[in-house]
């Protein structure tokens, strides 16, 4: 979700308390702006230990933002760009080290350190 210029990371409560049915668990800081950038945006997910958060266009292109771990306000971003220039990008997930960018012509592994 995006607020003002970050975007933050809600998870559902398995057992809803009286605060909410919600719980923050983590703030991308300036992403949401960053996200509201890309007009080919077509999926948007972080890694589960929230170490980095991708943003991957329509096509060729997989954006990495590693969140800083010194509190620094600078985030260092990478760009992946696929091989093919005509295939849609048609499902995309990230693990801690991994991310994975589907094509209906094939899928692409790229490791993030």
């Amino acid at each position: 979700m995006r607020h003002d210029v970050d975007a933050l990371l809600w998870q559902p409560r398995s057992q809803p308390n009286n605060d909410s049915e919600w719980k923050h668990v983590g703030t991308f800081n300036a992403l949401g702006y960053v996200q509201a950038s890309k007009q080919n945006r077509k999926f948007s997910t972080c890694s589960p230990d929230m170490k980095y958060a991708a943003i991957c266009d329509n096509t060729r292109h997989a954006y990495i933002y590693y969140q800083p771990d010194d509190g620094a306000a600078n985030a260092v971003q990478q760009v992946f760009t696929l091989d093919s220039q005509d295939s849609s990008i048609i499902g995309f997930q990230t693990t801690n080290k991994r991310m994975y960018v589907l094509t209906p012509e094939s899928i692409t592994v790229v490791t993030v350190v």
